[in-house]
């Protein structure tokens, strides 16, 4: 269990056990500011109103009509299908899981990615985050740099490609207990405008593959030169199980800052790929449009049924770092290309009876 300073945290229950949103206490937020919320089982920004001492709760507003109030975590499931399932607790360890608070600090690298050649020279930046909240590698602009870190991670050797190094002997380990993520966009100063859009939509998804809701949280302690702000993206482990997910999950998250809330993720998917909306990263429109049909086969038929369950299975050590990086990912997947086991006979009835069944 995680605690910020003398605040004490605890995680939020909702209808799926492994979910474990947003958290609030009396000093955490201010009014007007959008809190990560779950109204009737969905993942939504509400804005905070006012804490209430008397009832030990905060006070939220969604959707500009009905107030709703957080209630306690085991109170949650008995609650009424529009109550905001939350938390007050003194005794972080009452609900058994762990959490991070809604604004963390985070453990910031010296290192930078200044001579690694990248298809961007700008916009969306990444980077893999421990469990200790440290920075495990510099930010980069190339999202295949993560699944290259996690294959040096799993495999116990150094990753280098493209001036690009992951060393698990000398580097923070990210945590694979969560796919936690730290993104930045020193060009764009409505970056945190946008990060509400990134989370509905990743969530969208989420909820197609039966994962546990992503969770976003502020970095108290941005460098200055990202002045729109830094946020950690906190998902479901399963997304960081091969590289074509966590391809999928990385490229997703960026085409969800051109995402609005409120508005169909789907049609926002769509509109990408045909052009008729501008993606957030230059190349979306062309990367999203070769990843769709793998991306589609994913929730159709469900990830279990091409990878392997041992997630050091997936990234295995025999292949080439260059392999891994430009092959591996969810276009690769889309195409075919990847470990042979992923595009079994059994992995194909089970497109061909899925692709019937809709």
């Amino acid at each position: 269990m995680f605690l910020e300073g003398s605040v004490s945290v605890d995680p939020i229950m909702n209808a799926t056990p492994d979910f474990t949103p947003a958290i609030v206490s009396p000093t955490t937020f201010k009014a007007g500011d959008l809190v990560p919320v779950v109204v009737k089982g969905q993942s939504v920004m509400a804005e905070y109103v006012k804490w209430n001492d008397k009832y030990g709760c905060a006070i939220v507003k969604y959707g500009g009509v009905k107030m709703y109030r957080y209630i306690h975590p085991k109170k949650a499931l008995e609650a009424a299908d529009n109550t905001i399932a939350i938390l007050e607790s003194t005794k972080p360890g009452d609900a058994g899981w762990e959490t991070l608070p809604v604004e963390i600090a985070v453990k910031w690298s010296g290192a930078t990615s200044q001579h690694i050649a990248q298809v961007y020279s700008s916009g969306l930046e990444f980077a893999l985050i421990s469990q200790n909240l440290e920075q495990c590698h510099p930010l980069v602009y190339c999202k295949d740099f993560l699944q290259d870190s996690i294959s040096g991670l799993v495999n116990k050797k150094k990753s280098t490609i493209y001036s690009f190094t992951y060393d698990p002997a000398t580097m923070p380990h990210p945590t694979l207990e969560s796919t936690r993520i730290m993104l930045v966009n020193k060009s764009d100063p409505q970056f945190a405008n946008k990060v509400a859009g990134a989370l509905e939509f990743i969530n969208h998804y989420a909820r197609k593959m039966h994962l546990r809701l992503t969770t976003v949280h502020k970095v108290t302690n941005p460098k200055s030169r990202y002045a729109s702000g830094a946020y950690v993206f906190d998902g479901s482990a399963r997304w960081q199980n091969a590289p074509p997910l966590l391809s999928a999950y990385t490229l997703l998250l960026r085409v969800g800052f051109a995402h609005k809330v409120g508005t169909n993720p789907e049609q926002t998917f769509k509109d990408i790929c045909s052009g008729k909306l501008k993606g957030y990263g230059a190349k979306d429109q062309q990367q999203l449009s070769e990843a769709a049909k793998g991306i589609e086969i994913l929730f159709k038929v469900g990830y279990r049924k091409f990878f392997f369950i041992e997630t050091a299975k997936n990234y295995p050590g025999s292949t080439c770092i260059d392999t891994m990086h430009n092959q591996f990912g969810i276009c690769g997947f889309t195409q075919g290309k990847g470990i042979k086991y992923w595009h079994r006979k059994a992995a194909k009835d089970a497109i061909t009876v899925a692709t019937q069944i809709t």
